[in-house]
C-alpha cells in the first residue's frame, strides 16, 4: 500500500484528511535473531510486506482505529486500555497509548 492509497483509505474511513502518514517495511532475520544486541552475527533483510499508517490528532480520550486490510474498526478510551478479543490487532496501538 503506497502513501496515496493509505491517505485515500483514511479519508474514506473518517471523512477527514490525515495529519501524518508513514510506512515501515517488514523484515526477516535470516540469521541472528536476538544476537544483534549481544554483538553476534545478523543478516536482516527487508521483505515485500510492511505497515502503513495514517493518523490525525485525537480530541478527547477516545481513539478510533480502522484496519483497512482486515475490514475492521474499533474505538477505545485511553482511560480503559483492556485487551479486546474481537480486535487483537488494536493491542499494539493501545500499548503505544499506554506508553
Amino acid at each position: 500500500m503506497n502513501r496515496e492509497s493509505v491517505l485515500a483509505a483514511f479519508r474514506r474511513a473518517t471523512q477527514a484528511d490525515a495529519e501524518a502518514a508513514a510506512y515501515a517495511p517488514g523484515r526477516v532475520n535470516l540469521i541472528g535473531e536476538h544476537t544483534d544486541y549481544n554483538e553476534g552475527f545478523v543478516l536482516p533483510a527487508a521483505i515485500d510486506r510492511g505497515v502503513a499508517v495514517a493518523a490525525r490528532r485525537a480530541t478527547g480520550d477516545t481513539f478510533t482505529l480502522h484496519a483497512v486490510d482486515l475490514g475492521q474498526s474499533c474505538a477505545f478510551s485511553r482511560l480503559s486500555l483492556e485487551r479486546d478479543p474481537q480486535h487483537p490487532w488494536a493491542d499494539y496501538f493501545k500499548g503505544v497509548v499506554w506508553a
